[in-house]
């Protein structure tokens, strides 16, 4: 499951807006 968390951290540099700042700072 580590491979899904790490895109989902380069998914969320890409698209910032669509995610909560809850999930940025926990990844």
């Amino acid at each position: 499951m580590q491979w899904f968390f790490r895109v989902v951290k380069e998914l969320n540099n890409e698209n910032r807006w669509r995610m909560p700042d809850r999930i940025d700072r926990v990844m």
